[in-house]
């Protein structure tokens, strides 16, 4: 097995949820299905957490380098993502085990729990996805800190101020928009 996983997450534990926007897997929306790079080490690759392509066309934690920054809409957990079950022919895979996201260029808005809560943040704050394969409480999370604009990749702006949703999880509202960054 490529990915070490643990057991599949409830739907409400991390999410991608789309507000506004074409819906994925409806005409005219854009997703992009790619494996996860070897190079990420947290297990927290969640829905929600965001993510750009490496070199190797696969998926690395959080913008970086450029590349168009997309966010996580099923997780490494998520029950539908790939899975080998045990079966009396051996090990059968089941489910692609790429992970799909939507890009930060789509018009869309959205909300997600991956996010910094320790921070305060304001309506039209731009946002950045720290880029970081290795730190489980960054990797891909947003964040609105010391961000220079035309210096830090943006993935969005703050649409609403974070909440509790119905599921008591504290999640972010934002428009995806991406704005490339010259020092990351």
């Amino acid at each position: 097995m490529p990915y070490s996983r643990t057991a599949p997450e409830m739907r409400f534990e991390h999410l991608c949820n789309i507000t506004q926007g074409i819906q994925p897997g409806m005409r005219g929306s854009v997703t992009k299905h790619r494996a996860l790079s070897t190079n990420v080490t947290i297990t927290g690759v969640n829905s929600g957490r965001f993510v750009h392509t490496n070199s190797d066309g696969e998926w690395e934690m959080g913008a970086d380098n450029g590349a168009v920054p997309h966010m996580l809409i099923r997780g490494l957990n998520d029950s539908d993502v790939g899975r080998y079950l045990d079966s009396p022919n051996g090990a059968v895979q089941v489910g692609d085990e790429r992970l799909a996201a939507i890009p930060c260029i789509g018009g869309y808005e959205v909300q997600t729990d991956a996010y910094d809560a320790e921070l305060d943040y304001n309506y039209d704050d731009p946002l950045h996805a720290v880029a970081s394969n290795t730190v489980e409480a960054t990797a891909g999370v947003l964040t609105n800190d010391s961000i220079v604009l035309g210096e830090n990749n943006v993935v969005g702006f703050v649409s609403e101020v974070p909440f509790s949703n119905a599921n008591k999880v504290s999640v972010i509202t934002l428009y995806l928009y991406f704005q490339y960054g010259t020092a990351d």
